[in-house]
C-alpha cells in the first residue's frame, strides 16, 4: 500500500499513521466532539454551558521563570455553565477515541483570572488548589477577549444568584394567603382587592 497509501475515513485525505483509520487532525476532531457530548450529558439539572473553548492544559513545562525550553500539553475542552468550570481532556490515539473529565470546579472557587505573558496562556487560580491551572489558548487567539468573557460571565452568575437569593427571601417571607379586614375573606397573596367584597387589602 505504501506509506502514503492509507486513506483517513472521515475527511479522505492521505496519512502516515501506522494501521489507523483516521489521520491525525480527524482524531483530535473525534476526541474533541466526544469532550463536547460528554460534557453536555453530564450537566445537572437547570445547568447549561455558557462558554466553551478548544484549548491545551500545561502539563508540565521545563526552564527558568521568563524563559521556557519546552511544554507538554493535555489538549481538551475548557468549559463554563452557570454553576462550574470543566476541563474535558481528550485521548486520542491509534489505539481509540475518548475523553475523561479532569476538572469541575464551582464558579465560586475561582478566585482570580490572568493571561501569561510569554505565551497566549490563560491562568486560573482557585480555592481548590495551590497552584493556578495554565491553559493554552493557541497563536493568534484572542486571549484578552476570552479572559474578558470568562470575567464576564462570572460576574453574570454571581449578580443571578444574588437575584434568586432575594426572589426566594421574599417568596418565604410572603404570606400564604391575606384575609380581608372588612369581610374575613381568604385571599391570594398577589392580589391587591379583596376577590369576595372588592375592599383594599393594604
Amino acid at each position: 500500500m505504501g506509506l502514503l497509501g492509507r486513506r483517513c475515513k472521515r475527511c479522505g485525505n492521505k496519512f502516515i499513521l501506522g494501521n489507523a483509520d483516521y489521520c491525525e487532525k480527524c482524531i483530535v476532531e473525534q476526541s474533541l466532539e466526544k469532550c463536547s457530548e460528554s460534557i453536555t450529558q453530564n450537566l445537572v439539572e437547570d445547568e447549561e454551558i455558557r462558554l466553551q473553548f478548544r484549548c491545551h492544559r500545561i502539563v508540565a513545562e521545563t526552564g527558568t521563570p521568563g524563559l521556557v525550553h519546552s511544554r507538554i500539553f493535555s489538549n481538551g475542552l475548557l468549559a463554563f455553565t452557570n454553576y462550574d468550570m470543566i476541563f474535558m481532556e481528550a485521548e486520542s490515539s491509534v489505539r481509540g477515541i475518548g475523553c475523561h473529565q479532569y476538572l469541575r470546579v464551582p464558579l465560586d472557587a475561582i478566585t482570580g483570572i490572568s493571561r501569561g505573558t510569554l505565551f497566549e496562556d490563560l491562568k486560573i487560580s482557585t480555592s481548590t488548589s495551590p497552584q493556578p491551572q495554565t491553559f493554552s489558548l493557541g497563536k493568534g487567539t484572542n486571549a484578552a477577549g476570552i479572559t474578558d468573557a470568562i470575567e464576564k460571565l462570572l460576574n453574570e452568575v454571581r449578580q443571578e444568584r444574588k437575584r434568586l437569593a432575594k426572589a426566594a427571601l421574599v417568596k418565604d417571607a410572603m404570606p400564604v394567603m391575606i384575609f380581608c379586614k372588612f369581610c374575613g375573606a381568604r385571599n391570594k397573596p398577589d392580589r391587591s382587592s379583596c376577590e369576595r367584597c372588592g375592599a383594599p387589602l393594604t
